[in-house]
């Protein structure tokens, strides 16, 4: 009598339930019916599980990879908002700027204006004052303005209204851009204009005399005149 009745059991492949004894080459014969195997949906479904399906895992790469051209960081709406706010008033800003005309203010009150003239007057001729010239005095200017101003001498205030009609220049544009009612007296815009214009003469020498020398198309009469202002200086 065989000690052993029972069979030897078919070695098989170690599966997640354990020994699989129907897990055997039988599988591979020619017309082997292997399906109908009783595990065989259990592998089926472990397969799945191991090796998730292509198309989830597309899903996830798409998932975690930010589409052209996009922020992959979230972008707080009322920020978005604001800088369109921004970009909005910048580009009608100019259009704004463009229809508003630019107003002349006068430097002094506008009472001035209403001050009446003598009889008879008549705005002199002045003597026009630029601010390029370096050797031009403001002290010069204002005292040379004074004298034409005679007949209004005993009016500063009309002084200071006719003041801008001996400017021309770099000196006029000065004066434009002095703030609206920035000047209230005569006195005051002479310490205005000097503060600004007033430059430190070079003192002249009997050396400085002896070395002017006439340009060769200068007339006789223009170097004495330019050799006497220079002497007045010495």
């Amino acid at each position: 009598m065989d000690p052993n009745p029972f069979p030897p059991l078919a070695r098989g492949r170690r599966g997640r339930g354990g020994i699989n004894p129907f897990a055997n080459n039988d599988r591979n014969r020619p017309g082997a019916n292997w399906r109908n195997h009783p595990n065989f949906e259990e592998e089926e479904e472990h397969r799945e599980e191991v090796l998730p399906r292509p198309y989830k895992v597309e899903q996830r790469i798409e998932h975690n990879q930010p589409e052209q051209g996009r922020n992959p960081h979230p972008v707080n709406a009322l920020n978005d908002m604001g800088a369109l706010q921004r970009m909005i008033k910048e580009m009608m800003e100019p259009e704004a700027r463009r229809g508003e005309m630019p107003t002349y203010r006068k430097p002094y009150p506008a009472y001035i204006d209403q001050i009446p003239l003598s009889p008879g007057f008549k705005v002199p001729n002045f003597t026009l004052f630029n601010g390029k010239d370096t050797h031009a005095s403001s002290v010069e200017h204002i005292g040379r303005f004074s004298v034409q101003c005679i007949a209004i001498e005993d009016n500063p205030l009309l002084k200071l209204r006719h003041f801008g009609n001996s400017l021309f220049g770099q000196a006029f544009t000065w004066y434009t851009n002095l703030p609206a009612n920035f000047v209230q007296t005569w006195e005051h815009m002479e310490n205005v204009f000097h503060d600004y214009y007033f430059r430190i003469q070079p003192e002249v020498t009997i050396s400085d005399l002896a070395a002017l020398k006439q340009s060769r198309d200068e007339p006789a009469q223009d170097f004495i005149t330019r050799f006497m202002k220079l002497k007045m200086k010495c």
